[in-house]
């Protein structure tokens, strides 16, 4: 793949993902750790458009010491 490939297919998915992800996304990069508030954030960012995997999700998270 040339650079210009790239370049353009680079582009191509970032067309597909809200400006919203990189909001959600940002702030937590490079942590080594979450809260339990941050990781139902990324839940929910991730899952919301599946309620029952959010669902199940949310309570294993719960089940976490």
């Amino acid at each position: 793949m040339t650079d210009d490939e790239l370049r353009e297919w680079i582009f191509a998915w970032s067309a597909r993902y809200p400006v919203e992800y990189d909001e959600v996304l940002i702030p937590l990069h490079g942590r080594a750790g979450f809260t339990l508030e941050e990781i139902d954030e990324i839940l929910y960012w991730k899952l919301r458009s599946t309620p029952p995997h959010l669902t199940a999700a949310r309570n294993h998270q719960k089940s976490i010491p």
